[in-house]
């Protein structure tokens, strides 16, 4: 390897120098609060210095859209290809992207050659740096990719005392060089290159050697971490738009307004999107977000490191920045798959609100994350020495940083939780479970049913639409409980009842002096509601003792609701949460797997659900 040093003051004539020249000089670029590649018009606007970049810079061999060709309609002989490709030379570009530039060659050369992005490779020069800022979501030194450069002309490493050191790559960059003030670097320079290079270290780390990952995605194909993650997907699809290694582009005609001439133009496209996969005859065969992200995961960690022997996925960090939904990021999908079943995590008790005599709200917070459930789903909380319990979770996903859990006193795991005090520390593990996809049914009128304890884990899907009311149709909530010490949330209830169209009504089946609502069973509530329902139009919701579901499902058959749009929850059946101890089990059901939020449809068949 040859190596020399410029000044930086040096290096910015030269770069100045190679814009008056004949080819496109392209480099980083401040944008506001972030970074992005731009043609540059003076080396004054050229940072080096940065972190990420918006989107990497394939943007420059495989453009956002292009022409494939040209014709004139109705003239099968005038099609003429073209293409579209401007010497330039692009500055500044991470050792990761560089990466992802090799494997996007190797796609585009492999087979039948792609004429369009190989003229435009060609005719470019590709300079390099090392990284100088960290950035949160970077984990290239889990990829390998923080050291590649073969596939750069040059290679910068900024030494400090404003000076760069060069690794000249390529007969080009050394070509190229000849036009500097660059000198030859002496041995003290090189000694301390490798100590340069790599000073900025990852924040994130994978939690495997990258070698497994093929293997084991091929294992973690039906993972649940996947469906839990897609569940919060929009198929935006702005992960893979940022991707460097993602290559996929949709092709169509375009006539122009004469209709005597058009083009066929390519422009990017990527799997997250919900058309995609769509197929001839209307089909899609990648119809779910799920499917969609465990295509992408796969494609990233092990078809395309099978298929070029190169990474798929270079630990750029872009699609975890990019995702509004906060799930996009491929380490944290594989670490959160390769974390032990039974391994609990550390979470911090912060706040208690007692509820009744043996009903207490407990507030907890995870380290550095968000617990990332979704409404009706559990975690199992454990106390060493102690044991391990399921609960509810009854705070709504839009409650962020932290979560909460209502907890009876009833056993030895909960009396011990009725002990701790804020700052003391318990074991989660979790999420787990099917949730009141709530998020899927906006517009819709939503009728709640909460029997006891019942309103807790229903608290969760309530409070979230509540903090999206204007998403959703009428609302209402009844609830039940035994007696006015029992009562839970009656300030929370208030609340919702001033919310617009909404509709709280409460009973109690033994009331006392000082009660003057409703008394009786939870059913005793319909015949004031039965006008105000449209069971063509309404999702319910239902939780609570076993002896409730089926008196208040035959309430609703009665109204004319249909099974499929009445969800209940067996949150009652938990146990290990990850489907092997078999304590959940009802026929050939776990229900910690595929419950314990259930269509009553799919278990009315089955003697032990209900």
């Amino acid at each position: 390897m040859e190596y020399k040093t410029i000044s930086k003051a040096d290096f910015r004539d030269f770069v100045n120098r190679l814009i008056q020249g004949d080819r496109e000089i392209n480099g980083v670029v401040t944008k506001g609060t972030g970074f992005i590649y731009d043609t540059l018009e003076d080396a004054a606007d050229l940072c080096l210095d940065y972190d990420e970049t918006l989107l990497p810079p394939k943007k420059y061999f495989l453009p956002v859209k292009e022409t494939l060709l040209t014709f004139k309609t109705g003239d099968p002989s005038s099609y003429h290809e073209s293409v579209e490709a401007t010497p330039r030379i692009v500055i500044g570009i991470h050792p990761w992207d560089l990466a992802a530039i090799a494997l996007l060659d190797k796609a585009f050369s492999t087979g039948q050659s792609d004429v369009n992005y190989l003229s435009r490779r060609n005719q470019s020069l590709l300079v390099g740096i090392y990284p100088t800022r960290p950035f949160k979501h970077r984990f290239s030194g889990s990829m390998i990719t923080d050291e590649h450069y073969q596939t750069a002309d040059l290679m910068l490493v900024d030494m400090g005392d404003d000076v760069y050191a060069i690794e000249v790559v390529s007969d080009e960059g050394r070509a190229l060089l000849r036009e500097s003030a660059a000198v030859t670097a002496d041995e003290r320079t090189i000694e301390s290159l490798e100590i340069r290079k790599y000073v900025i270290q990852d924040e994130v780390h994978l939690s495997m050697p990258k070698k497994d990952l093929p293997a084991f995605l091929q294992k973690q194909q039906q993972s649940k971490v996947i469906d839990r993650r897609a569940d919060r997907c929009f198929s935006c699809g702005a992960c893979v738009l940022v991707c460097p290694t993602c290559y996929c582009f949709h092709v169509e005609e375009e006539v122009d307004l004469s209709l005597q001439a058009g083009r066929r133009t390519r422009s990017w496209d990527g799997c997250m999107m919900e058309g995609f996969a769509s197929a001839a005859g209307g089909h899609n065969f990648r119809e779910t977000p799920a499917n969609r992200l465990r295509h992408r995961i796969l494609r990233k960690g092990r078809y395309l490191p099978e298929h070029f022997h190169l990474p798929g996925c270079v630990g750029c960090g872009r699609c975890a920045e990019a995702c509004v939904a906060g799930i996009a990021s491929p380490l944290e999908i594989i670490n959160e798959m390769n974390r032990s079943i039974y391994l609990p995590e550390v979470a911090t008790l912060q706040k208690i609100d007692d509820m009744t005599e043996k009903d207490r709200l407990f507030e907890f917070t995870l380290e550095g994350r968000d617990l990332g459930h979704q409404p009706g789903q559990f975690v199992e909380l454990s106390i060493p020495g102690i044991g391990e319990a399921p609960f509810s979770i009854s705070s709504s996903p839009t409650k962020i940083g932290c979560f909460e859990m209502l907890i009876r006193k009833l056993g030895k795991v909960t009396e011990a939780v009725h002990r701790l005090e804020p700052g003391d520390q318990v074991g989660i593990r979790g999420p787990f479970g099917s949730h009141f996809a709530v998020e899927r049914y906006q517009g819709k009128d939503l009728l709640f049913i909460a029997g006891g304890l019942g309103l807790a884990p229903l608290r969760s899907a309530i409070n979230y639409v509540m903090d999206k009311r204007e998403d959703y149709g009428q609302v209402i909530i009844l609830s039940g409980a035994r007696d006015r010490s029992q009562r839970l949330f009656p300030e929370e209830m208030e609340r919702w009842s001033r919310a617009p169209d909404t509709l709280v009504l409460e009973t109690l089946d033994h009331g006392d002096a000082q009660w003057t609502g409703q008394t009786g069973v939870i059913t005793t509530l319909f015949p004031r509601v039965e006008d105000r329902i449209s069971p063509s139009n309404t999702k319910a919701f239902i939780v609570g003792p076993p002896v409730m579901y089926r008196f208040v499902i035959q309430e609703m058959e009665k109204l004319g609701f249909d099974h499929k749009d009445i969800l209940v929850s067996l949150e009652r059946r938990m146990e290990c949460g990850v489907g092997k101890c078999g304590h959940c089990q009802i026929d050939d059901i776990y229900v910690c797997q595929e419950g314990p939020v259930f269509t009553y449809d799919s278990i009315r068949e089955s003697m032990e659900a209900l």
